[in-house]
């Protein structure tokens, strides 16, 4: 059992590095077959407010080193030593986001390592009906807000599944550093609070500035990331569907504009492998790795124009590919693309998705690509009227269809979709990250006078889920036609 013990918890975190006391209470109960006060075998119950669990800690009772929670247990105290408690820590959440003023272990393991077992392929991510999917991580997860190409195109590209998005990232976070206001939470206490059904993690790019000196404490942080939230059960119901993106490379500016086209190289090398190692380390754990370096590198090389603001932070028309890209990951075809399998058949109903514009705002195309068709030649058709026609190889290429009042209806909808994703997102960043939240999490977050913020925050968790329905709604279009063998 000592073994095992040793096992895990040098899987869990590198002799020598922090070790939080909220980490073992998690930990070390389970691998030595106790339990905590929180009973871990029971679903947590989600708040009726969201509002409560952002001002408030979950109570634990730490185990007061691992060496006490290890007595009792033969040879443990000879398998872990070198363990000595820190003085508590003052200001902003660190590590992996737990409240601030936790203490810390180090646990330094004395077990001979062992050889690791192969680890198996990384499992694709499943997106299931009425999912809640929130974002996490840093800059580049942070601004898919600002344009809302994701989000409408997620919708657009699953209709029946309903879903809802929560961008949670913040600016220069990593993996191990979450610096928040005193009291705002933990990013574990919003994920509750948001019933997060699956997490995207976008880490990788701010920790790749450490080169390869870094690439140990990056491997160790993010593993011990991945580990923690996949056990969580944020929904209340069930642990954490989650997947890693990778970075994405930056992009060399026309000269005088960032840096010069060498230094831009070196960047994308050190992305590059901290892309590499992300992948290494989610395949490790069983966690599905979105891997978007290249598709994004050829976006960033494929348009005359800059795609970034700065060589680093995507633009508009930047965001349009990035979200292509992730979604094609996804599993989801590329915005205002229908790719179909007649098996054999000699037709087949289609339905059309929304058309979300394109990059810079430029119309929404609809291009339809059937395989499997027999021989001969299709119509594709909405009521009587002709939308296209070509050979069962054409449609397998893939067709264009031409300006029609049709694609005019889908393009106004998927229009329409991304103005309620985009107000339904400020609503939201209003909300999470309020300018004024002194008075909603800190120092004057219990109401005196007038007790006016309470019900307005409960009105803005209203409004927001009133958008998604809207959202939802949009998403789904009531078009369906028919792609069925006609004469020439």
């Amino acid at each position: 059992m000592i073994a095992d013990a040793g096992r895990e918890l040098r899987a869990f975190c590198e002799p020598g590095r922090p070790l939080l006391v909220e980490q073992c209470v998690e930990l070390l109960p389970r691998i030595l077959g106790r339990r905590t006060g929180d009973e871990r075998g029971k679903h947590r119950q989600r708040k009726g407010h969201p509002l409560q669990s952002y001002s408030a800690h979950r109570e634990r009772q730490p185990y007061r080193s691992v060496a006490d929670a290890c007595a009792g247990e033969t040879g443990c105290a000879g398998a872990l030593a070198g363990i000595r408690r820190e003085a508590p820590v003052s200001g902003p959440s660190t590590a992996l986001g737990f409240p601030a003023r936790v203490k810390y272990l180090t646990a330094v393991l004395l077990l001979a390592s062992s050889a690791a077992a192969p680890a198996a392929a990384a499992p694709a991510l499943e997106l299931r009906a009425g999912d809640r999917i929130c974002l996490v991580g840093n800059t580049f997860a942070e601004r898919f807000q600002l344009f809302g190409y994701f989000e409408s195109g997620l919708l657009a590209a699953f209709p029946d599944l309903e879903l809802s998005v929560r961008n949670l990232a913040w600016s220069a976070d990593e993996t191990a550093l979450r610096p928040r206001p005193l009291d705002f939470g933990a990013v574990d206490r919003h994920l509750e609070a948001q019933g997060a059904d699956v997490v995207l993690l976008f880490y990788g790019a701010n920790e790749s500035f450490a080169g390869d000196e870094g690439l140990p404490a990056f491997r160790n942080d993010l593993g011990r990331l991945l580990r923690h939230v996949s056990k969580q059960l944020y929904n209340g119901a069930e642990p954490a569907r989650i997947a890693l993106v990778s970075p994405i490379p930056q992009q060399a500016l026309p000269s005088g504009h960032g840096l010069d086209a060498a230094a831009v190289e070196r960047r994308n090398v050190d992305l590059r492998t901290y892309a590499e190692a992300a992948e290494a380390v989610a395949t490790e754990n069983g966690v599905p790795f979105l891997g978007i370096f290249d598709g994004v590198a050829a976006a960033l090389a494929g348009e005359p124009a800059p795609l970034t603001v700065n060589g680093v932070h995507l633009n508009e028309a930047g965001y349009w590919h990035a979200s292509r890209v992730l979604l094609e990951a996804l599993g989801a075809a590329a915005p205002g693309t229908v790719v179909a399998s007649a098996e054999g058949g000699a037709g087949l109903e289609i339905r059309p998705p929304v058309l979300p514009p394109g990059p810079d705002g430029n119309p929404g195309r609809l291009r339809i690509s059937v395989r499997d068709l027999a021989p001969g030649y299709y119509a594709l058709r909405r009521g009587d009227q002709t939308l296209a026609s070509a050979s069962d190889g054409d449609w397998a290429k893939g067709l264009e269809v031409q300006e029609t009042s049709a694609i005019t209806a889908l393009r106004e909808t998927g229009d329409g979709l991304r103005r309620v994703v985009l107000h339904k997102s400020r609503l939201f960043f209003d909300r999470y990250r309020a300018v004024n939240g002194y008075y909603i999490y800190g120092g004057r977050k219990e109401p005196f006078g007038v007790h006016s913020f309470p019900p307005e925050m409960v009105r803005f968790d209203e409004l927001v889920g009133e958008l998604d329905d809207e959202a939802a709604a949009l998403a789904r279009s009531d078009e369906v036609w028919r792609l069925e063998r006609v004469d020439r």
